[in-house]
């Protein structure tokens, strides 16, 4: 295994409020772009990750710092977890829910497009009911799936 040494930076998450990241980007000596230049002038030779959840703030104060972007595997589960129980809504169908989210997330961290794939499994797919909850689970899931899936590698 490689041994590089690997840094991780992260703004405290109670300064982490609607709209103080992009305030932090537009100054051009705010304490989180003071230290990404810092650190990229002392590492110049690195790869720099920016690992997010789906918000496109996350993105937009990324995107000058960072070569590549993935979203954290947290809040990509939290959204299979919907898609399922919009799918398989009932009681009886617990066992098969557990089964596909288990395969999706395995699938997602261990195969090559499955991020592809599922996107268009639930860009196809319909809810297993009419009820409110289970068509907005369906919809939300969708919709992150379609913005994000690029970022799943």
């Amino acid at each position: 295994m490689d041994s590089e040494p690997h840094t991780f930076f992260a703004p405290r998450p109670e300064i982490v409020v609607y709209g103080f990241i992009m305030r932090e980007v537009r100054r051009k000596s705010s304490p989180l772009t003071t230290r990404f230049e810092h650190i990229k002038k002392n590492f110049p030779n690195a790869t720099y990750a920016g690992v997010a959840d789906g918000a496109p703030d996350n993105w937009t104060f990324l995107e000058p710092f960072v070569s590549y972007r993935m979203l954290d595997f947290y809040h990509v589960s939290e959204y299979v977890v919907d898609a399922a129980e919009a799918l398989f809504p009932e009681v009886k169908s617990q066992s098969e829910r557990k089964n596909w989210i288990k395969r999706k997330l395995h699938d997602l961290k261990h195969e090559k497009g499955a991020a592809q794939q599922l996107n268009k499994e639930l860009q196809d797919a319909s809810p297993s009911n009419n009820r409110t909850a289970s068509v907005e689970k369906l919809y939300k899931a969708r919709t992150y799936f379609k913005n994000n899936w690029k970022k799943m590698i």
